[in-house]
Parts: C-alpha cells; sequence; structure tokens
C-alpha cells in the first residue's frame, strides 16, 4: 500500500502452491494469466486471457486470444483472436488465427489454418483448411468453406423442421 492508500500492483505474477496469478510472461498490462504455466513465455503478445495450467504457455507474440480450460491453446505462439474454451481445446494450434474450439479436445490436430470453428469432444481437421467448421463428435473436416457434422455414425440430418426438403438420410 502506498503512502496515499493506493494498492500498488505487483510488477510480477504471484505464485501460491505453483499456482500463477498475474500478466504471465512479459508481465503487460493488457493480458490475464490464472494457472501454472499459463502465458508464462510471452514476450509481446498482448489482450490474452489464459486461465488453466499451461493455458497459452507458449505463446510469445499472439494477441487477443482466450484460453480457458488446463492445456488450451497450450502450443500457440504467433497465433492472434483464437478462442478456445475446454480441456486441450486446440492444443497444437501454433500460428493459426481467428479460430474458434469449445469442447474437450475440440480442434485436436488443427495447427495453423484460419477461421475455423470446432464445436464438440475430439473435433479436428486436416491441415491446409480455412473457413470451415466442424460440428459434434468426431467431425473431421477436411475441405475449406464447408460445414462437416459428426462422425461416420451421424447418418441424418434435418433442418427446420416442418420445411420441405428437409431430411438428408445417408449423406
Amino acid at each position: 500500500v502506498s503512502s496515499g492508500g493506493v494498492v500498488s500492483a505487483p510488477r510480477a505474477d504471484m505464485s501460491v502452491y505453483s499456482l500463477a496469478l498475474g500478466r504471465g510472461g512479459g508481465s503487460l498490462l493488457s493480458n490475464s494469466a490464472f494457472g501454472y504455466n499459463s502465458l508464462s513465455v510471452n514476450t509481446s503478445g498482448t489482450d490474452n486471457t489464459a486461465i488453466g495450467s499451461t493455458s497459452l504457455d507458449s505463446n510469445t507474440t499472439g494477441t487477443y486470444n482466450t484460453a480457458l480450460g488446463s492445456t488450451s491453446l497450450t502450443a500457440n505462439t504467433i497465433g492472434t483472436r483464437n478462442t478456445a474454451i475446454g480441456y486441450n481445446a486446440g492444443v497444437y494450434n501454433t500460428t493459426g488465427s481467428g479460430n474458434v474450439f469449445l469442447g474437450a479436445g475440440s480442434g485436436i490436430n488443427h495447427t495453423s489454418d484460419y477461421n475455423n470453428t470446432f464445436l464438440g469432444y475430439n473435433t479436428q481437421s486436416i491441415g491446409g483448411i480455412n473457413n470451415t467448421i466442424a460440428l459434434g463428435y468426431g467431425a473431421n473436416a477436411s475441405t475449406s468453406n464447408s460445414l462437416y457434422v459428426g462422425n461416420g455414425a451421424v447418418n441424418t440430418i434435418y433442418m427446420g423442421a416442418g420445411s420441405v426438403g428437409n431430411y438428408y438420410p445417408g449423406f
């Protein structure tokens, strides 16, 4: 506490029983880090939020990322504007930007592509795709500008109940 009654923020992250709380590596004002090794090697990346053990652990210059969950976006180094929520969400993303990973293991093998959305447990993609949505357990996206729903066990999609042409058997 300063002489004027104002609380001074510490210049480094606090650690209690190996649980870090602070701004992460680089101690930049616009970053928030909570969890063991979260945002720990950041050098100049700004406006990042890392909550969970090793979330955004490899981030160095990536900006505007949000990682919520243990090991979420842990390999991200320079990727920007990614959102990952769930254990292992976007875990291998390194340079990809503008991606959304929602669910444990979502985007599990995604590394460097752009503007994709992975919703559900173990959704994934092959490399080199952009602007694609993988929706539901095990959905495996393989083409840019596409929507993939579910794994091989899904055999029917209903769209707009009561609409003509809304039943797609055996797609």
